[in-house]
């Protein structure tokens, strides 16, 4: 096989013209997605396969771009593209057929290249094992349609169930000598150490498709025909927490229905315990684990499904930003080595400043503001306090040294926070104060 390349310096003249209907075919479980075979965009017969290709069995899917030197127009006709593309690998590069075994336009059709179980000439001379999926674009210059996203997932998961290719696992690629995950972009050949290989820095599939792959592993591992693993999630024992309070107890003991989360691309084993909880303002929530042994994670959800994971994930704590007052929020336990242990669980949230007594704000006098050692509060003799709260901005409540109208607050780092007080009445206010 020749050298192959993702960068295509085509001799044709770009033709917008509207994509008409073609030839579809399809087949089973996970499901062969429909496709555009060689007669359908192809139809004079002249862009003929190989007459004598040579087959091989895939143990890893590697994903292209065409790196072509334009963004293609809306209205393209893409059928005409891949006869050029065709072109350019026979005529001009000497092959035999086009280099890909399949490749993906922008509006998420799929056209047969060399077809299934076909050695292709795209991954850099060590094409032995591979199947190549080409999207068609440069993905240094714009990011991959979701329509295409899709049907490299959907084309990626009949492929790896197909030939029993773990996703989410580097597997040994022999004929590179690399251990790559069976679904891997072009440019994770580049450090090959075999003698054959003819790789030279390629950037391809373009970085806005490489920095998807991960998040694309993820998604095909979700899918219940390649894992027989529907992922979901049992939210009807959810522990409703409340903001600021830390929960402690024991790990759930079921077995694990979730395989992994679509906010990282970590998998785990379980098994889950499920918390609720809804905030009063909107704002930044935050759920930290802490008193746990193994390796437990923590998961925030917008609703009990665990593609639908918002924000940041690290090693014992989850962010989400943008969450809502009145808006009810999972937060998930997980695990990925079984581990049962039991944890502590605080969810931080904004605090409910707009939820304030204006009538028990008049009456209440905090000084100095900003603060630094002591912080003071004066107030008249017919307002009973209930119980005074200090809160930062994640509306942890601080534990409080009150004594009889001064704080000592030097313990606090520096930074805003919010002094509530509780009346008899159970009437609330807030007052925003800074610590210096």
């Amino acid at each position: 096989m020749g050298k192959s390349t993702c960068y295509l310096k085509m001799k044709l003249l770009v033709l917008v013209i509207l994509l008409s209907p073609g030839l579809e075919i399809s087949a089973q479980d996970c499901e062969q997605p429909n496709y555009c075979d060689r007669l359908c965009w192809g139809p004079q017969g002249n862009h003929p396969a190989q007459s004598n290709p040579a087959f091989t069995d895939p143990s890893h899917i590697i994903v292209h771009h065409s790196g072509d030197n334009l963004i293609w127009p809306v209205g393209t006709d893409f059928k005409l593209v891949v006869q050029a593309y065709w072109d350019q690998h026979v005529n001009t590069n000497g092959w035999s057929d086009i280099g890909y075994n399949w490749l993906i336009d922008r509006n998420g059709v799929i056209y047969e290249g060399r077809g299934d179980g076909v050695r292709g000439a795209h991954f850099s001379c060590m094409n032995q094992s591979t199947t190549g999926i080409c999207l068609i674009g440069n993905f240094e210059l714009e990011a991959p349609s979701e329509a295409a996203l899709n049907k490299l997932k959907d084309l990626s998961a009949w492929e790896a169930s197909d030939k029993d290719l773990d996703v989410l696992t580097p597997s040994r690629h022999n004929t590179s000598q690399l251990d790559l995950f069976p679904l891997s972009g072009h440019r994770d050949g580049n450090p090959s150490p075999a003698p054959h290989s003819c790789a030279s820095g390629t950037v391809c599939p373009g970085q806005n498709l490489y920095s998807l792959l991960p998040f694309a592993r993820i998604d095909v591992g979700n899918y219940q025909c390649y894992n027989g693993n529907p992922n979901l999630l049992d939210c009807t024992d959810a522990v409703s927490l409340g903001c600021g309070e830390m929960y402690s107890g024991e790990a759930s003991l079921d077995s694990s229905g979730v395989f992994s989360y679509a906010c990282n691309n970590w998998t785990e084993t379980g098994p889950e315990r499920v918390h609720i909880i809804t905030p009063t303002a909107d704002g930044p929530i935050k759920a930290e684990l802490s008193g746990f042994s193994g390796d437990l994670d923590v998961y925030i959800l917008g609703s009990c499904d665990p593609s639908d994971c918002l924000g940041t994930v690290t090693s014992n704590a989850a962010i989400y930003e943008e969450a809502k007052a009145g808006q009810s929020y999972f937060v998930v336990v997980d695990s990925d080595d079984g581990s049962a242990s039991g944890y502590q669980l605080l969810i931080s949230c904004p605090s409910p400043v707009d939820t304030e007594d204006p009538n028990l704000a008049s009456l209440i006098t905090v000084f100095p503001n900003p603060a630094h050692d002591w912080l003071h509060y004066r107030l008249p003799a017919q307002v009973k306090l209930q119980k005074i709260e200090i809160i930062n901005n994640f509306g942890q409540i601080l534990q409080i040294d009150d004594r009889q109208g001064t704080i000592d607050v030097s313990p606090l780092p520096a930074g805003t926070y919010f002094l509530r007080f509780t009346d008899q009445n159970n009437s609330k206010t807030s007052v925003r104060w800074v610590k210096n």
